[in-house]
Parts: structure tokens; sequence; C-alpha cells
């Protein structure tokens, strides 16, 4: 059975929301990180603590570069933390915009 031709990449300059879903960008992870962060409960007013996997992503062109976080439960973080480490090179596709600035 033949395989999909594959995509070509785009420069992670040329990233917005319409390009995010379609076209795939080379990034460097650099300072990947755990970082903390609370909120308070609709439900019950409690205040919550979370963690969250955060870094910068580098384009091949390093003036291109945004960040990159991952939400989830603390061992998916953990994960994270391990799996995407300083420099290595990932191929991102699919790409889901946060519009919190």
């Amino acid at each position: 059975m033949a395989t999909a031709p594959e995509q070509p990449t785009s420069p992670l300059g040329s990233l917005t929301k319409s390009s995010a879903k379609t076209q795939d960008f080379l990034v460097r992870v650099y300072k990947p990180r755990k970082a903390y962060y609370s909120y308070k409960s609709k439900g019950n007013g409690q205040n919550v603590e979370k963690t969250r996997f955060v870094c910068l992503l580098l384009g091949v062109n390093s003036e291109h570069y945004c960040e990159g976080t991952n939400k989830g439960a603390a061992a998916d973080v953990d994960v994270a933390i391990k799996k995407f480490l300083p420099l290595t090179a990932w191929k991102l596709s699919k790409v889901g915009l946060d519009n919190q600035q």
C-alpha cells in the first residue's frame, strides 16, 4: 500500500489561525519547564492548584518563535518534560492556538 506524500513544512512565522490546522511547522524546543498556576473553582469557590508544561518553540529562523504549552494531569506534564527535551526538533501539525495572552 502506498503512503501519502509528506506535506511540505512552513516557516513558523506563517502560523495563523487558518494555517494552524492545514500546515506543518518545524520547531526546536527551548527552555522546557513545569509551570504552576491556580484558579478559583466555579463549583465550590476553592483555590485549585495545577501544573502545565511550558516551553519556547523556535522555528528554523530563530526570529520566529512562540510559546508551547500542555495542560493536563501532573503525570502528563511529567511525561512532556521527559519527552520534549531542550533543543530537540519536532514537526508540529494540526496546531491549536490559545487565545490567552
